[in-house]
């Protein structure tokens, strides 16, 4: 008796909740199909550039450079080139790969070539302005 009073309840309670339920959404089919094929992509030429190069040198004489090279897609029309990054990457010197101290040593000499040009052309461009200190609320502070 108890067996069947519980699949009356199941019954009542399933039939119950079938009706309570919504409806699926009506869908129509319209038509088929077919996607639009991806354009084919246009010719270029891969090229590697360095687009950002930092040093930080102090007094001391630590050096920190850091530089960023990226590939990029060179499209040319008739009108115009246009560019498209393809890959970027960040790199620093002040990693001791062993495989890479060659390269690392002719970067920083190179480098050192660089600064001593760019020091001759900022003696011919004129030596940098002194700093002004000026005094206020008890800290220092400097002004061009």
């Amino acid at each position: 008796m108890r067996k069947l009073a519980t699949i009356a309840v199941a019954l009542v309670l399933g039939g119950a909740a079938g009706a309570a339920t919504v409806p699926p959404p009506v869908m129509n089919d319209l038509e088929y199909v077919e996607p639009t094929p991806e354009p084919t992509p246009k010719p270029y030429w891969r090229k590697r550039l360095i687009t950002t190069l930092t040093v930080q040198n102090t007094p001391e004489g630590d050096t920190v450079v850091m530089f960023e090279a990226a590939d990029v897609a060179q499209y040319e029309s008739a009108e115009k080139k246009s560019f498209k990054t393809l890959a970027a990457e960040r790199y620093t010197l002040s990693t001791e790969d062993p495989k890479l101290r060659a390269a690392r040593k002719q970067v920083l000499g190179k480098l050192r070539e660089l600064e001593e040009a760019i020091l001759d052309y900022v003696e011919a461009a004129g030596p940098p302005s002194e700093l002004k200190v000026l005094k206020q609320s008890g800290q220092r502070r400097y002004e061009d």
